[in-house]
């Protein structure tokens, strides 16, 4: 009985892991979606340091997330 209360436990700590990184991994990724498209509507009004901006937070994003990935 206890073996199996451990695994059950077990499981749905696991579940609630994976749960979040998956939904980090898609923040991250709406994140980088979202400023990509502010830097092209700052670009297409002229507003070049602020797309300036915009790109270099979207490569943050990413090159955090590609750290994570190779950990």
């Amino acid at each position: 009985m206890r073996k199996r209360t451990w695994f059950i436990v077990t499981l749905i700590v696991a579940v609630i892991f994976i749960g979040y990184g998956f939904t980090k991994h898609v923040e991250n990724q709406k994140y980088y979606d979202d400023s990509l498209k502010q830097a092209v509507v700052a670009i297409n009004y002229g507003h070049y340091h602020t797309a300036q901006i915009d790109l270099e937070n979207a490569l943050k994003k990413k090159k955090m997330e590609q750290k994570l990935r190779i950990i």
